[in-house]
């Protein structure tokens, strides 16, 4: 179990959901937007998901 899957234990299903989705699309060569903002470096997605204000994050 990595630290991601550890971290969604615990958490409502669509919450669950949500976060394979952008995993999917995080490892994709596509550019993702949040909130306006292009965000090209798929590892900004990663490390928003290891930090500990994760819930906090509004999509």
């Amino acid at each position: 179990m990595n630290s991601v899957d550890s971290k969604i234990i615990g958490q409502s299903k669509p919450a669950v959901e949500l976060k394979k989705m952008i995993g999917l699309v995080a490892s994709s060569n596509s550019p993702v937007i949040i909130n306006g903002p292009q965000v090209q470096e798929k590892n900004w997605l990663q490390r928003l998901f290891t930090t500990k204000a994760e819930e906090k994050v509004i999509l």
